[in-house]
């Protein structure tokens, strides 16, 4: 494939053009190569043959699928053609619609309420195709002229003598030893430099010390690296896949429980050491009292997606998630009752202050687009959840997560927005993280220090509130879950079985020991009282 192919093709029916475009451009704003007809054909060239040209150099291609697009003879024919060739197909769910026979078995991408959540695992499947393909190119052939020297060179040594050819073997033995003993002797005698001396797995933030950094303490990346010393601390994280790991010493070592889930997992909570909740795709609860050795399955009423689960103790509980959903249980889950949110959009997160106040946020109502933007959903209740009354985010990012200190002081953080409100969200007002990269998390432990978290490994911290944020790492995976029990100690989940771990606020983060390679999507942690 010529180096300058585009990374994949992008297979739309006409009737979807605004969603296509937008996405396609999109996706090349965020890096990604991708090819589509109304964008890269140059005017004056033949359409069909520029269609065909581009799908046949593509090595993926991502489908629109609506009910329109289905039933497209074109679209249809661009995704014959590409299984032909086995190239990967990446469906993305635009409009609910039933999808084709021969693409239902492939895992998809729903675009359907959250834009914004979406599109980053579109980029995601796309950056790491690319990064795989890049690994995978052909090793160079063995120049012909030293082939043939080195043959030349067998050849006259198989004429010699039988005591020749003892001595030249011998020879060359004694020149190789030589040549080791020299590279080793010099090796030993280097000065290690200071990224040889850092220990594998730890993160350090940048070297300049924060303000009130206390006089006589060593600035940030000087610090002698923190090891996991085991604090009784427990904890869960959860996988995409359901996979529950447990840690009774903070994360020093985790174990793997089983917990059956048979659904793809988005949140888990606990309330005490012992009883906890998960929840995930098609509106699936699971509930444990034995510290999560053994999960049983709660009947929700619901086959919404369900996004995050918060409890305020062992009998009360919410769940929200899909399309506005908003379940709650005042009897540890024997019976999950509907609140009426009046939301339409994707509700990411919630979060309590005390048993009456609330607040959920989420994305703007699926696929509207106004002149001003439809405004993402903030919802806040002063009554448990009996009523939910929205407030105005003056953003059309999508919101993923909110952290509140007190039931005045609060901040909510998705796309690339970070929002901070200071009268129970009576306003909202707009605070500049520093970056480009997407938000998924926030966290903030007094109402001076907090986090977020967002694409490409990105962690920011804040000592003022939110005035300023800079940067404390890169971790270099997607980061998808932030939860800190103090001011100094806490915890950052994302892809490929990431766990990072800080005890100094995160001036060095350490990478845990997870034994997986699954994206970790949520987390929780008590601490021993």
């Amino acid at each position: 494939m010529p180096t300058d192919a585009p990374a994949a093709f992008l297979s739309y029916c006409r009737e979807d053009s605004e969603f296509a475009l937008r996405l396609a451009a999109d996706l090349k704003a965020a890096g990604a190569n991708v090819w589509i007809d109304q964008l890269d054909i140059e005017a004056g060239l033949p359409w069909d043959t520029q269609v065909g040209d581009a799908l046949a150099r593509c090595p993926r291609l991502i489908v629109v699928l609506s009910p329109v697009s289905i039933k497209s003879d074109n679209v249809g024919d661009e995704v014959g053609y590409a299984l032909s060739k086995q190239k990967r197909i990446i469906p993305v769910l635009y409009r609910d619609c039933e999808t084709p026979f021969r693409l239902a078995r492939l895992q998809h991408i729903d675009f359907r309420t959250d834009y914004a959540h979406a599109l980053p695992q579109l980029v995601k499947a796309l950056s790491a195709a690319q990064a795989a393909e890049a690994t995978e190119q052909p090793q160079p052939t063995e120049p012909e002229a030293p082939r043939r020297l080195v043959g030349a060179i067998s050849t006259l040594i198989s004429k010699l003598p039988l005591w020749a050819r003892i001595a030249v073997s011998a020879a060359a033995l004694l020149i190789v030893a030589l040549i080791s003993y020299a590279v080793w002797h010099w090796r030993l005698t280097q000065t290690p430099t200071e990224a040889q001396k850092q220990p594998a797995g730890i993160f350090n933030a940048p070297a300049s010390p924060p303000a009130n950094q206390p006089r006589g303490q060593p600035a940030a990346g000087k610090t002698k690296p923190v090891v996991p010393t085991g604090p009784p601390i427990s904890g869960w994280a959860v996988s995409a896949n359901g996979t529950v790991l447990h840690t009774e010493n903070g994360g020093a070592t985790w174990q793997q429980q089983s917990s059956n889930a048979g659904f793809s997992a988005k949140s888990v909570t606990f309330i005490t050491a012992q009883v906890g909740w998960m929840v995930g795709s098609r509106g699936k609860i699971l509930h444990t009292q034995d510290s999560g050795r053994t999960w049983q399955p709660q009947t929700s009423s619901t086959t919404s997606d369900l996004n995050f689960v918060t409890a305020i103790s062992p009998q009360s509980a919410w769940a929200v998630g899909q399309s506005g959903t908003i379940l709650h249980t005042e009897d540890a889950g024997l019976t999950w009752q509907p609140q009426k949110s009046h939301a339409k959009g994707d509700l990411g997160s919630i979060t309590l202050v005390t048993p009456q106040s609330a607040w959920a946020v989420g994305g703007p109502p699926p696929w509207t687009r106004g002149d001003p933007p439809i405004e993402s959903t903030i919802l806040h209740t002063e009554d448990g959840g009996r009523t939910w009354q929205r407030q105005k985010s003056g953003t059309p990012e999508g919101l993923s997560s909110a952290s509140f200190v007190t039931p005045q002081s609060g901040w909510a953080a998705g796309g690339n927005a970070i929002l901070h409100t200071e009268d129970a969200g009576k306003t909202w007002q707009w605070q500049n993280s520093g970056i480009e990269q997407l938000l998924l998390g926030i966290a903030f432990t007094t109402p001076q220090s907090g986090w977020a978290i967002g694409w490409f490994g990105a962690i920011l911290h804040t000592e003022d509130g939110g005035a300023s944020w800079h940067t404390q790492t890169s971790a270099g995976a997607y980061l998808n879950f932030l939860v800190f029990i103090t001011p100094q100690s806490g915890w950052v989940l994302g892809d490929g079985g990431t766990i990072l771990h800080t005890e100094d606020g995160g001036r060095i983060w350490t990478k845990q020991s997870t034994g997986t390679r699954e994206p970790f999507v949520s987390a929780a942690f008590l601490k021993p009282q």
